[in-house]
């Protein structure tokens, strides 16, 4: 027992331990206390004891690390370098680290990565990484714990996380399991949990693709007529800033002139594209998102019903950089894939700082359009207003100004990023009244609808981020039809407009756009088609 007791002693006096003390606390305070800071916004109480509790799991991995030396540096910088890029991201955008995160980064391409990259950033990362430096010189120069010292420490740890389970069950019940519903969302684990989940998921992608049902094996016909459908996907765009539902500003002439029909309370399945496009295209729901990957989308209805189907992208591929594996594939690239033509006209995906305008679409719907008019379905997935709005409509479109012209839109002046914002939703209106222009002498459908929106400060952030709030969710879905489709069809034309303040959401595309062109199946649900009916 006196040999334990002096163990414990002198595992405490080593000066290797008290550092581990202190790089564990200077991590804590420098990483940690940011995030749970954000978690735990106006509740004191539960903040000390989550980040009390996350320290002792930081000082466990730092202790687990320093068994090596090599191990311990490579750990500390590791760690320090990342969290710094974490943290300037959670102080500006309000972004913690978690899997549709892994995921944005994992699917973009060097170019889009660099769009958020700018001298803040930078100093972060580099701030990170030299305090990191300094503590692993620090450390060199320490001697090395005995064996003896080692179990001492180890055991003063046991003891301490004894202490704390007792002290959490006689005073605060339930604060483990706060804490660890919260502790993963921090660093240091959400550096090691969160990829880990992601490549977790890619795999269970993988296999759901690979075995997707085809829908249109329960039966489609096509109407008689020739008719030409188009799906415009818009991105990142807020219904509250359209003219034609309210706002002050001028946003959507064309709209009005061409008379669309707008909805004004239609809700998105995600906050984030590669969840929303997916879930639009199928017959997935927010409750039943693994229908996106396990079965085929509208297109291959309209296909198999004997369409021509294009699908024409401003975006990329949407899948990771492992691209000739098959768990790099995603779902929006694979629903593209069921079109018999497709055309990306932005392969690199650089949507942040590659000036691309949505006009540049108009010359490949021109070449699907072409000839005597059939059955035809085209899918035109736009850029919209994507961050850096400002790249993606042409100066003439700079209607508001100053502009947010800084890599940072929280250094911008107040206002400068709405004008970017409002200006870039000026532009996807001309784009839309462009491709009604080429329809409107056809027997035409056309279904205009944003994967999501963006937050405009509301909450202190700007753009979209996993904590985002109604603002991201609340979308536009715009529909117009011919002169020629609303003769031909008066019905589904008068039934447009009774649900234009009815609460609608991502859910009604494929039904609604399969419906209104006149396909039957009994894939159709009459109740989320908006050429049925009465509101429900």
């Amino acid at each position: 027992m006196r040999r334990i007791l002096s163990a414990v002693r002198s595992a405490w006096v080593h000066p290797g331990h008290r550092f581990l003390v202190l790089v564990s606390l200077v991590y804590t305070g420098l990483f940690v206390v940011p995030h749970y800071s954000l978690l735990f916004q106006g509740d004191t109480t539960g903040l000390l004891n989550a980040v009390g509790l996350s320290w002792f799991a930081t000082i466990g991995l730092f202790t687990l690390a320093a068994f090596s030396r090599w191990a311990f540096r490579v750990v500390v910088v590791a760690l320090f370098l990342v969290s710094g890029a974490t943290l300037y991201f959670l102080i500006n955008y309000h972004v913690y680290l978690n899997e549709n995160v892994v995921a944005v980064l994992s699917e973009s391409n060097i170019g889009e990565a660099l769009g958020y990259v700018s001298l803040e950033l930078v100093l972060f990362v580099l701030g990170g990484a030299a305090v990191g430096l300094a503590l692993v010189r620090w450390h060199a120069l320490l001697p090395v714990p005995r064996p003896a010292e080692r179990a001492g420490w180890m055991l003063q740890l046991a003891v301490l996380y004894g202490v704390l389970a007792g002290v959490e069950r006689a005073e605060a019940p339930g604060l483990f399991l706060t804490f660890s519903r919260t502790f993963h969302t921090t660093p240091p684990l959400s550096l090691i949990q969160k990829p880990a989940l992601y490549l977790r998921e890619q795999h269970y992608l993988a296999e759901l693709l690979s075995h997707r049902r085809n829908i249109a094996e329960e039966g489609v016909t096509a109407p008689a007529e020739p008719q030409t459908v188009v799906l415009v996907l818009g991105e990142s765009a807020r219904a509250d800033h359209f003219h034609i539902n309210g706002y002050p500003r001028q946003t959507t002439p064309n709209a009005e002139a061409w008379g669309m029909q707008t909805y004004r309370q239609v809700r998105a399945c995600a906050n984030g594209t590669r969840l929303a496009i997916p879930c639009l295209m199928t017959r997935a729901t927010p409750q039943t998102m693994d229908l996106a990957r396990q079965e085929t989308s509208l297109v291959t209805m309209f296909r198999t019903a004997g369409y021509r189907t294009d699908w024409i992208s401003n975006q990329g591929f949407f899948w990771s950089r492992f691209r000739r594996t098959k768990a790099g594939i995603s779902s929006i690239y694979a629903i593209a894939l069921e079109a018999e033509h497709t055309v990306f006209n932005n392969p690199s995906g650089d949507s942040d700082d590659l000036t691309i305008y949505d006009e540049e679409l108009l010359p490949e719907l021109d070449r699907a359009l072409a000839g005597p008019e059939s059955l035809g379905l085209v899918v035109l997935h736009t850029v919209g207003s994507h961050w850096h709005c400002d790249a993606h409509y042409p100066p003439s479109f700079a209607r508001w100004t100053p502009l947010c012209s800084k890599r940072n839109p929280r250094r911008c002046a107040p206002g400068e990023y709405l004008n970017s914002y409002d200006n870039s939703l000026r532009y996807t209106d001309y784009f839309l009244g462009q491709v009604m222009e080429r329809l409107k002498g056809r027997n035409a459908l056309l279904l205009y609808v944003s994967d999501h929106g963006a937050e405009l400060g509301e909450h202190g952030v700007l753009t979209t981020t996993p904590m985002s709030g109604e603002e991201v969710m609340h979308v536009p879905l715009l529909v117009w039809m011919s002169d020629d489709f609303k003769r031909q069809h008066p019905d589904r034309a008068a039934a447009l407009a009774l649900r234009e303040r009815s609460p609608i959401s991502h859910d009604w595309v494929l039904h609604s756009l399969l419906d209104c062109a006149g396909l039957a199946s009994p894939v159709i649900d009459p109740g989320l088609s908006l050429c049925r009916g009465e509101p429900r």
